[in-house]
């Protein structure tokens, strides 16, 4: 009997995640083009390109291929466990309704930078030219201008 309802457990808490991770692959986010470093705007939605809000749980900004530490946030933000607001834009700098920002925003300097904004590892990689624009590339491209190892600035 005990076994029977251990597996019964079991089963339920893997339906249970399986359905938040659902919700956290109805996520995506890139980058607006024409952006800045001085005005950077990313788009939200349940798919690329599209135009349904969506609302990603946190959104956190990183240099590439930085190690996961306070230091080397750029910008994170997290959505407030008890709203339900989506969003299709997010502005660098600015907190969207229903988030709460977790680290202040750095000044963008040129260099890769990587959006993670999903538990399973979505991200969107952008770069910052000397001249101030903002270009999303893809991870392969991250990867190739660091060379060998994970991307760099």
């Amino acid at each position: 009997m005990a076994c029977k309802c251990f597996r019964t457990l079991l089963s339920l808490a893997a339906v249970a995640i399986a359905s938040i991770g659902c919700d956290v692959e109805d996520v995506s986010i890139w980058v607006e083009p024409g952006s800045t470093a001085e005005n950077l705007v990313f788009r939200v939605s349940t798919e690329r390109g599209g135009e349904t809000p969506a609302a990603p749980s946190f959104v956190l900004i990183t240099r590439c291929g930085a190690p996961l530490a306070d230091s080397t946030r750029i910008w994170d933000i997290g959505r407030n466990i008890e709203t339900t607001d989506y969003i299709t834009e997010i502005r660098y700098g600015t907190v969207p309704p229903g988030y709460t920002e977790t680290t202040a925003p750095k000044p963008l300097e040129p260099g890769c930078y990587l959006v993670t904004y999903a538990t399973t590892g979505q991200g969107t990689y952008f770069v910052v030219t000397e001249d101030g624009r903002v270009l999303e590339i893809s991870r392969d491209e991250a990867y190739a201008r660091a060379g060998p190892g994970p991307p760099g600035g």
